[in-house]
C-alpha cells in the first residue's frame, strides 16, 4: 500500500490538486481508503486566519495498465 498526502490553503485547491491527480493515476491504482482533515490558524490578533486542508490517499499500484 502506498500513500499520497495533499496539502492547500484552500478548500477548492485541494480539490483540484486531488482531481488532477486522479485524472493521471486513475487507471492504474487502486484507492483504498481516503482520509481529509482541514483546520485554521488564527493571526493578526485573529482579525484573520491561515485555512489548511490536508487529503491522504492509501492506494495500491499496479493495476493492468490499460490497452
Amino acid at each position: 500500500m502506498r500513500v499520497k498526502m495533499f496539502r492547500a490553503d484552500k478548500m477548492q485547491d485541494l480539490e483540484a490538486t486531488v482531481n488532477a491527480w486522479l485524472k493521471q493515476n486513475t487507471e492504474v491504482i487502486d484507492i483504498e481508503f481516503t482520509q481529509t482533515v482541514s483546520g485554521s490558524e488564527p493571526r493578526d490578533s485573529g482579525k484573520s486566519a491561515t485555512f489548511y486542508a490536508v487529503s491522504i490517499w492509501y492506494y495500491d499500484v499496479p493495476r493492468r495498465s490499460p490497452g
